[in-house]
């Protein structure tokens, strides 16, 4: 497993942890509280906190472990850890791409350019 995709595994079940702590804690206090007058922003703060800290300590925990892990069982070494073969490069090229041409381009951009290329009439499609 490629180290990206390991370290994106981390962040995933942190995040999903950290939220169900989150949850429970401010659900637990519905029984004390109406809904209006639960404080939530510091435990959202905390947990939001708790998320960048755990992830990166972590990714760190993992790549020593895998480091490890490669050089005792002899299957690769530690320099291999940051190896990507052509398909993790395409993928995350072809990610990047997307993300730039959808992600980032401003939304009155978006609309006029979207907008420009319609026959006059017509809606514009999105």
């Amino acid at each position: 497993m490629p180290f990206e995709e390991k370290v994106t595994w981390v962040g995933v079940v942190v995040s999903a942890v950290v939220a169900a702590v989150y949850f429970s804690v401010i659900l637990g206090r519905l029984g004390d509280a109406p809904v209006i007058e639960i404080a939530y922003q510091r435990p959202l703060l905390i947990a939001i906190g708790a998320v960048i800290v755990l992830t990166i300590v972590g990714s760190i925990a993992m790549g020593i472990g895998t480091g490890i892990s490669a050089e005792i069982t002899g299957r690769g070494s530690a320099e291999d850890i940051g190896r990507k073969d052509e398909r993790d490069v395409r993928i995350g090229r072809r990610g990047e791409l997307v993300s730039y041409r959808r992600g980032f381009q401003p939304w009155s951009d978006r609309r006029r350019s979207q907008t420009a290329s319609a026959p006059s009439g017509s809606p514009p499609t999105r």
